[in-house]
């Protein structure tokens, strides 16, 4: 009876069976392969936040740009503008393929166009006495074609970056 008990039970080897195998294995499978997505989501979701700050601070160097096109700058009227450089500068190290190199070297000249508050009223006497007219007027037209280069190179910086949004 003993050898009859021992033909009719399966023979098992302490091991799994091959069905209880394979869906483990496409379980894990499928847990890594959402983890590598979660990944790599979360990663673009990083950088496009990040671009997106970019966008916010050439949009607001833009607005601080239309404010100084009204008059002949000093240093003192560019704390705002410095700022918004520095943070550009810091998207340029995140993103070197953006063209925020142009953004920031342009600034960088229109910076050094600024007048300095002793010049300023200097000019303001001479514009008194009605002397020296034309370096006054040397001096806008110079910040204001500087201005006009950070302008383009803002524009151009913005649309990479809305390329790089919508991808």
């Amino acid at each position: 009876m003993e050898s009859l008990a021992a033909a009719e039970a399966p023979a098992t080897d302490g091991g799994f069976d091959g069905t209880f195998t394979l869906t483990s294995l496409t379980a894990t499978i499928c847990v890594l392969i959402a983890l590598v997505v979660n990944l790599v989501l979360r990663r673009l979701d990083n950088r496009a936040r990040l671009l997106k700050d970019v966008d916010t601070v050439l949009g607001e160097l833009g607005l601080e740009c239309g404010r100084l096109a009204g008059r002949t700058v000093t240093k003192a009227d560019l704390a705002t503008f410095a700022d918004l450089l520095n943070a550009i500068r810091d998207g340029q190290a995140r993103f070197p393929a953006l063209p925020l190199a142009a953004v920031v070297a342009t600034g960088g000249a229109y910076e050094h166009a600024a007048i300095s508050e002793e010049c300023s009223r200097r000019l303001n006497r001479a514009f008194a006495r009605k002397k020296s007219v034309g370096e006054g007027l040397r001096h806008t037209r110079e910040q204001a074609a500087k201005l006009a280069d950070v302008r383009m190179a803002v524009g151009i910086a913005r649309a990479a970056v809305m390329v790089k949004l919508k991808r």
